[in-house]
């Protein structure tokens, strides 16, 4: 239940981040909403919704020319779909 709970929240602060970003001047915020989304995301160990989030984070660089800042977040996101095609022992 409470999985599902923080799950939601941060799918929620997803979508607030949507709306933020098409606002004048509210990149920041959108940034800020992101961020706090894969933090907690990554926090709370929650695989399988992390790498929606990062590939939200990532457009979200990638459409402002920030490529550099999105580097560790690409490599993170590589680190999640390796282990997801790992073999099972």
């Amino acid at each position: 239940m409470a999985r599902s709970v923080k799950r939601s929240a941060h799918l929620r602060w997803c979508s607030s981040a949507r709306v933020a970003s098409t606002r004048p001047s509210g990149d920041a915020e959108a940034e800020h909403l992101i961020l706090e989304a894969v933090e907690g995301l990554q926090l709370y160990d929650m695989r399988g919704p992390e790498p929606w989030a990062l590939r939200y984070l990532l457009e979200f660089y990638r459409e402002r020319g920030r490529d550099e800042e999105a580097a560790p977040y690409e490599a993170r996101l590589a680190e999640l779909a390796s282990e997801s095609t790992a073999e099972i022992a």
